[in-house]
């Protein structure tokens, strides 16, 4: 999306197809993974981090 683009007047159900193909693109500081895996690993290894602590 163009920067200036007046997001009130995109729908709900746009907005989170953009949001989910940003979050699906690989990105080179993530070492080329997407955000998503990016977060799902940290959320796996705090789990396993409070798994341990338990």
């Amino acid at each position: 999306m163009p920067k200036g683009v007046d997001l009130s007047k995109a729908s709900q159900e746009y907005l989170n197809n953009v949001a989910d193909l940003m979050n699906a693109r690989p990105r080179q500081t993530l070492g080329w993974k997407t955000s998503n895996q990016a977060l799902e690993e940290e959320i796996a290894q705090f789990n396993s981090r409070v798994a341990l602590a338990s």
